[in-house]
């Protein structure tokens, strides 16, 4: 109850203790196949946080009523810092592109996992019921069947997690 309450007063709730904390929503093929690589690193350089300070410390040059070399040597200075924030916002944007992939291939193979696990679970309970296994062996087919469909919600959290990721820093520019 105290962590209901605690998580209602985050959302900004009447602080009951009754919210009710559902299954997460799972990321489709369709989610996945929606994204678009390079029109989405465009969004995150224009959106970084980091990259538009660099920019606004540039234009803020210009306003400033300098003139000459000083003028320049400090430009230059600006541009480098734009061109490595927006360096650095690539980089973590594309390190966060793979990690999304990675986790869509984890999930995959532990889908296929789970199908083996299946078969081999159905096959084992049949030698059970024949008589020709051990209850163990048998119980130890529905451990690994259990380990499996556990990894493919791991796997499901895990792209979830990723996925949001991946959209907070194209939306808004931030990684988290």
């Amino acid at each position: 109850t105290n962590l209901r309450m605690q998580l209602e007063n985050m959302l900004g709730q009447d602080i009951t203790g009754t919210i009710e904390v559902g299954t997460l929503p799972r990321v489709t093929a369709e989610q996945l196949s929606a994204i678009d690589l390079e029109k989405d690193r465009k969004m995150v350089l224009r959106r970084n946080p980091d990259v538009q300070a660099a920019e606004n410390k540039e234009d803020s040059l210009f306003g400033s009523g300098m003139t000459g070399d000083l003028l320049d040597s400090m430009s230059d200075a600006a541009d480098y810092g734009i061109e490595s924030a927006k360096l650095q916002a690539e980089m973590k944007f594309r390190s966060l592109y793979g990690e999304l992939m990675d986790c869509r291939q984890v999930l995959t193979n532990a889908k296929s996992s789970l199908e083996v696990e299946q078969l081999a679970y159905q096959a084992e309970e049949l030698k059970y019921n024949q008589g020709t296994i051990s209850k163990n062996a048998f119980l130890a087919a529905a451990d690994e069947l259990q380990t499996a469909k556990e990894a493919v919600l791991t796997a499901e959290n895990n792209l979830f997690s990723t996925y949001n990721e991946y959209n907070w820093a194209v939306k808004h520019g931030i990684f988290m």
